[in-house]
């Protein structure tokens, strides 16, 4: 976690993808500090973590060292009271407490009076990923024959994806064993990115994940031009902030992420190849 954060702001959205490494980060901070008070309140049960905050909030006893409170899974589905719950929280937190919420989304419109107001920080989800010294050091670690250049071209860094990869490299008997490709095209890797990364991307994003990786790049021009989806703005920008694309500021235009580019697509018909192939053209 971006140490700052927590040191000049009372809370922190941490923002990304699921299995982007949000929550273990979180655990290893906490790791670090194994006297601070912590309270899990996870998001999915609603209305018990609540009631939950509303017991530490009324507890003042509590509020006699430091602690956070930590909101595991932010969803855009939330309530706009459960929100308001949240932020007067955060708004009269005790000095030495901090508020730490991990969510897949976008803050809350919520939360933007706190972020103005330099009560709440967000935290990318490019502050989680791993770099290509983190993952030499993690091969040393491992004792994993894997290449860190290879993993990190593999996955830009995606920290749940490294993780596994490493782990998978050393239950290959040693005759066997697989380079950073291969062991990203296994089964245990592309059913792990299916399952928590892609089908938990909302419908709009899937479909410009679907296209964007067979495409060089795109943009909003293109996304309106070629594949009609006069929408297609907000969908790419928040991509981006989840690490799905990656944004080339000068060009103002998208590619997709190196751990996406190997995906599977369906797209068959001749006609639109050259339709595409036309637009790139011109």
């Amino acid at each position: 976690i971006h140490e700052r954060g927590m040191e000049e702001f009372p809370s922190i959205y941490i923002e990304g993808a699921a299995a982007s490494g949000k929550t273990t980060a979180v655990r290893k901070k906490k790791k670090k500090n194994p006297d601070m008070k912590a309270y899990i309140l996870e998001m999915k049960e609603e209305a018990e973590a609540i009631k939950k905050l509303d017991e530490i909030v009324k507890s003042r006893e509590e509020w006699n060292r430091p602690g956070w409170i930590i909101f595991e899974d932010m969803h855009s589905a939330l309530s706009e009271v459960t929100i308001k719950k949240i932020a007067d929280c955060i708004w009269n937190l005790p000095a030495g407490w901090h508020a730490i919420l991990i969510g897949r989304e976008r803050p809350h419109e919520g939360f933007l009076d706190l972020i103005w107001k330099r009560k709440m920080q967000i935290i990318s989800q490019e502050h989680l990923h791993f770099t290509e010294k983190d993952i030499r050091k993690l091969t040393d670690y491992f004792e994993s024959d894997l290449d860190p250049g290879e993993i990190y071209e593999q996955t830009g860094g995606w920290a749940g994806c490294v993780d596994m990869m490493l782990r998978l490299s050393q239950a290959d008997p040693p005759a066997a064993r697989r380079n950073a490709r291969e062991i990203k095209a296994s089964y245990e890797i592309t059913a792990y990115i299916k399952k928590y990364i892609l089908d938990t991307l909302l419908a709009e994003e899937n479909e410009i994940m679907r296209r964007a990786v067979i495409c060089p790049w795109i943009n909003e021009t293109m996304c309106r031009e070629i594949w009609q989806l006069p929408w297609a703005s907000d969908s790419l920008q928040d991509l981006c902030r989840k690490g799905l694309l990656e944004y080339d500021k000068e060009k103002e235009r998208w590619k997709i992420a190196a751990m996406f580019r190997d995906m599977d697509i369906s797209e068959t018909n001749p006609i639109f190849w050259k339709h595409l192939g036309n637009w790139y053209h011109q």
